[in-house]
C-alpha cells in the first residue's frame, strides 16, 4: 500500500460545534430546551497547543570532562490546552463552556423569526462561588476549508478537527470600553473514547433536507487520542444555533 494526498491546506474556520457530554464522555440525549449540542460561525479564533511532559535526560562525563554517556527519553503528550475567541458574549454557549444559567424571556427582547412557542435569550448569569462549573465536559469540533491551488478542493473540501473532550474557564479581562467586549475561554482536553462517532445532529423540519449523520465523526475508534482531524465530504456551514442529538433506531 503507497501513501496519495493532496496536500488540501486548511483555511477559515467554518462552523464550530460544542456537545454536550454525559459522565460515560457520550453526547447526551435530551439537554435542557433541546440545546444537546451548539453551532456557530461566529467565532474568531479558535486555537489548540499540544503540552508534552519532557522526559528525563541522562548525561555522563569521564574524568576529562568529555560526555560519554547520553540519553533522553521521548517527550510524552498529556494534555492539549485550548484557546477560543467568540465575536459576541454568546449566552448559549459560554453556559455550555463554564456553567451557569442563560437568562430568558417569553416576553421583552424577542428576536426577529421567533416562534410563539420559542423562548428569548437575553443574558447569562456566572456560576455560583464554589460550584463547579464545567460539569462533564464539552466535545468541540470545527470544519475548516480544504484548499488546493487557491480553490475549494474538489474532493473532500472540509478539514474536520474534533477535540473529544474539554473543560473551559474565562480568560482574562471582560473590558467594557468604547468597543468590542472580548469574550475570550482558555481550555484543556485529552481524550474521550465514550465520544465514538460523535452525535447525530437532528435537521428535522431544515430546508433542503439535509442528513446530520453525515456530520458524525468517521473514525470513532481513535477518539481516546486528544485531538484528531480528517478531510470530510460535508459540513454544517449555514446551521446555527441550539440542536438536538437524533438517536431515533
Amino acid at each position: 500500500m503507497t501513501y496519495r494526498q493532496d496536500n488540501a491546506a486548511s483555511v477559515r474556520g467554518l462552523v464550530l460545534r460544542a456537545t454536550r457530554l454525559g459522565a460515560d464522555g457520550a453526547p447526551v440525549d435530551g439537554s435542557t430546551n433541546g440545546c444537546d449540542m451548539y453551532l456557530t460561525s461566529g467565532f474568531i479564533s479558535f486555537t489548540f497547543t499540544p503540552n508534552y511532559a519532557q522526559a528525563d535526560e541522562i548525561s555522563i562525563t569521564n574524568a576529562a570532562g568529555e560526555v560519554c554517556v547520553y540519553y533522553k527519553a521521548p517527550d510524552t503528550l498529556q494534555y492539549v490546552e485550548f484557546g477560543l475567541e467568540l465575536c459576541d458574549p454568546d449566552p448559549i454557549l459560554t453556559q455550555m463552556l463554564i456553567g451557569g444559567d442563560v437568562l430568558t424571556s417569553t416576553t421583552a427582547c424577542k428576536p426577529d423569526g421567533m416562534e410563539v412557542t420559542d423562548t428569548a435569550v437575553v443574558g447569562y448569569a456566572a456560576p455560583a462561588l464554589g460550584s463547579a462549573a464545567q460539569g462533564s465536559g464539552i466535545a468541540i469540533e470545527i470544519w475548516t476549508q480544504a484548499v488546493i491551488g487557491g480553490k475549494s478542493a474538489n474532493v473532500c473540501p472540509y478539514w474536520h478537527y474534533l477535540f473529544p473532550y474539554s473543560t473551559f474557564s474565562l480568560d482574562g479581562d471582560r473590558v467594557i470600553e468604547n468597543g468590542n467586549l472580548a469574550t475570550v475561554f482558555a481550555g484543556r482536553g485529552s481524550g474521550n473514547s465514550g465520544f465514538g462517532a460523535g452525535p447525530v445532529l437532528d435537521t428535522t423540519g431544515i430546508t433542503p433536507v439535509v442528513d446530520g449523520a453525515n456530520f458524525q465523526w468517521k473514525f470513532p475508534t481513535i477518539t481516546d487520542r486528544p485531538f484528531a482531524y480528517a478531510r470530510s465530504d460535508y459540513a454544517p456551514v449555514g446551521l446555527n444555533g441550539c440542536f438536538a442529538n437524533d438517536v431515533t433506531p
